[in-house]
């Protein structure tokens, strides 16, 4: 199941009645949901992308984690895939190559996202949790041994840098890494070899002339 078929299916279950229980024991002992009469309510703050509301949805965050972390069933885990659904669908649409399915890729961010919920460390993150949520699942996604192991390519990586404000980017191969990258990798890589190949011709041509 891909990522956007997973949230509706994801919606139908937090909202069921079985979950009820789950979410009522949490808000008596978590004051950040003390305020919210269900889970409804705390899906619309977190859809909410305002500046005004980041404070709030950080709480949330934190009290999805520790929840899901406690091993309270399956539905913190649902609410934080639902309420982070853009955000993986975003870091998903990065990914290109032939080495997965689309649904492989699919289910290789939900994993590492789920990994990283449950390692994270919530005692050494005072705040920013979706930055470092992002970040974290990210890098678990980028150093995946399943990726890691993928059938040998031939890959190209660019990572970018500034420079007195010049924005360079310097070219990655791997004769044995993945064959996938990031997409906005991909176009960098493939702009600097169109330039690499011109220049290349561009002298030859000139060594051609002067040797006439």
């Amino acid at each position: 199941m891909g990522l956007r078929q997973l949230k509706v299916t994801l919606r139908d279950d937090i909202v069921s009645a079985r979950h009820v229980n789950a979410f009522d024991q949490a808000r008596e002992r978590e004051p950040a949901l003390a305020v919210h009469a269900g889970i409804l309510s705390v899906l619309a703050v977190m859809a909410d992308e305002t500046d005004s509301r980041y404070g709030e949805r950080d709480a949330l965050t934190r009290v999805f984690i520790r929840e899901h972390q406690r091993g309270c069933g399956s539905f913190w885990s649902s609410v934080l895939l639902f309420a982070y659904a853009p955000m993986l669908m975003r870091l998903r649409s990065r990914i290109c190559g032939d080495a997965f399915g689309r649904h492989d890729l699919d289910q290789m961010v939900i994993a590492a996202f789920l990994e990283e919920v449950r390692r994270f460390p919530l005692d050494q993150r005072p705040n920013r949790l979706a930055m470092f949520l992002r970040q974290g699942t990210q890098r678990s996604v980028l150093t995946c041994s399943v990726v890691r192991s993928a059938r040998p390519a031939l890959v190209a990586f660019c990572r970018e840098r500034s420079v007195g404000g010049v924005e360079e980017h310097e070219r990655w191969i791997s004769s044995s890494g993945p064959a996938w990258a990031t997409r906005s990798s991909t176009a960098h890589c493939r702009g600097s070899q169109r330039r690499l190949n011109g220049s290349q011709r561009r002298s030859r041509r000139g060594r051609s002339r002067s040797s006439m």
